[in-house]
């Protein structure tokens, strides 16, 4: 079985050239120079972790009283 190497760069999207593995030249260069640019802090990950998807009934239920007390 034969695996196709990436064609765009994860990225931006833009074309790869042959000697470019998943990253354009110019984005591999910037996640070097500045990797905390592409790193989310561990704290905002965390937080996103305990947050569930708000469904419809509860947020109905949620905004019920400011509505009532409008």
């Amino acid at each position: 079985m034969t695996v196709m190497a990436p064609v765009a760069c994860a990225d931006c999207a833009e074309p790869l050239r042959a000697e470019e593995d998943v990253l354009c030249r110019w984005c591999d260069d910037n996640r070097t120079r500045r990797p905390e640019d592409y790193e989310a802090p561990a704290r905002v990950w965390a937080d996103r972790a305990h947050e569930e998807p708000a469904d419809a009934s509860e947020k109905a239920s949620r905004d019920a009283p400011a509505r009532a007390a409008s």
